[in-house]
């Protein structure tokens, strides 16, 4: 089997990995990402004969840095190989596929930076902070606060999504609009192809659950 084989099924084991693009690479080289930020940058308008005037992009960049990771070596017996019943070839590759694909979730979660992936939770920043006493707890309103805080732009991109933590997503499936009692957490309306995890929406948003966020608790971002 390939490696691009298993990288393909360690997807639905990776919560982080799932939700992302993957952009396959040549060589194990460190990228240069370029990066910019345009949320308050508007054009202009302009009288017929004026002379348009030069606005620079300003542009930022991000190392992306290479690292290797391992499903750890798996002897196999020419005996096993000729005797079982089974596709051992395919049942390997998905117990390298998930070995992977939880390593790998748990540093694109929660990752340092230094000598490992960055983790996406540690250059999060806090949308919205529920008042003290909500420390496990959610609020429909804490909820619409949150999702209003991301800029109206981004939300509304076809990527954006929600990620959480298997029992915050429990939480949310408990409440409902307290107006018409309509439940927040929506299943998929159609069934996910074989395989792929279950999302259904908050807001009309997919929900990724990622067992590496943390459980809801005092100063916890989740």
């Amino acid at each position: 089997f390939t490696i691009a084989e298993v990288l393909n099924r360690l997807q639905f084991f990776s919560a982080v990995a799932s939700a992302c693009k993957l952009i396959p690479t040549e060589t194990g080289a460190a990228w240069l990402w370029p990066t910019v930020d345009e949320t308050a940058v508007a054009g202009m308008l302009l009288a017929e004969n004026a002379v348009s005037p030069t606005v620079d992009v300003t542009f930022g960049s991000v190392t992306l840095n290479a690292f290797k990771f391992t499903s750890g070596i798996v002897p196999v017996s020419f005996e096993i190989l000729g005797d079982t019943q089974i596709d051992i070839v395919a049942f390997l590759m998905d117990i390298f596929a998930k070995r992977l694909g939880r390593v790998e979730n748990t540093y694109f979660t929660a990752g340092s930076g230094s000598g490992q992936p960055q983790g996406i939770l540690g250059v999060a920043a806090s949308g919205f902070v529920l008042p003290t006493g909500n420390t496990t707890t959610l609020t429909y309103a804490g909820l619409v606060q949150l999702y209003q805080s991301v800029d109206a732009i981004y939300r509304s991109a076809p990527g954006a999504a929600f990620m959480m933590n298997d029992l915050t997503l429990l939480a949310i499936k408990n409440l409902a609009d307290p107006t018409n009692a309509r439940p927040l957490w929506l299943p998929d309306i159609l069934p996910p192809p074989p395989g792929s995890p279950q999302h259904g929406t908050l807001f009309g948003k997919p929900c990724w659950v990622n067992p590496d966020f943390p459980v809801m608790a005092a100063n916890e971002i989740g």
